[in-house]
């Protein structure tokens, strides 16, 4: 029996691995477009800069719906579950905030990190997730976390 469908569904082609032939925001918006991509999500938009977002967007008008907070500062895959990086932590939330905001992106997906086990490393991730979702919420953004198993 077929199911109704109500709305028409959407994808988004994550520019950061599609199009790996180029290396211009513009020309992979553009092949994104010409593939019939609406929206897209960039796991770390920070590689270009606000202006050269607003120029790829002004001339390839498509939805950023998620983007990741930026690598740590000797890139690593986020932070959140780190020890002692609560200062670089935030400042990565914020940058994440800030191109989230320049992009309309209401997404953002807050990177835990790869951080080996330690004593409160629940606790500590827990505290920052919460940290991050008070400054999200002032600006509609949805904070998103993603479990990934190694093993």
């Amino acid at each position: 029996m077929a199911m109704a469908v109500s709305q028409t569904l959407k994808f988004a082609c994550n520019i950061g691995t599609m199009f790996p032939q180029s290396t211009s925001l513009i020309k992979r918006l553009q092949l994104a477009k010409s593939c019939g991509f609406t929206a897209l999500e960039v796991a770390f938009p920070y590689t270009w800069s606000l202006d050269e977002w607003n120029e790829a967007l002004t001339a390839h008008p498509m939805e950023v719906v998620l983007i990741n907070t930026p690598l740590g500062p000797n890139k690593e895959p986020g932070l959140a579950a780190c020890q002692y990086e609560l200062t670089e932590f935030l400042a990565g939330v914020q940058q994440g905030v800030e191109y989230c905001v320049a992009l309309k992106c209401s997404q953002l997906h807050i990177m835990a990190g790869n951080e080996p086990p330690y004593d409160g490393q629940r606790m500590n991730f827990t505290y920052n997730i919460r940290l991050a979702a008070e400054i999200l919420e002032k600006h509609g953004i949805v904070g998103l976390i993603e479990t990934i198993s190694l093993e």
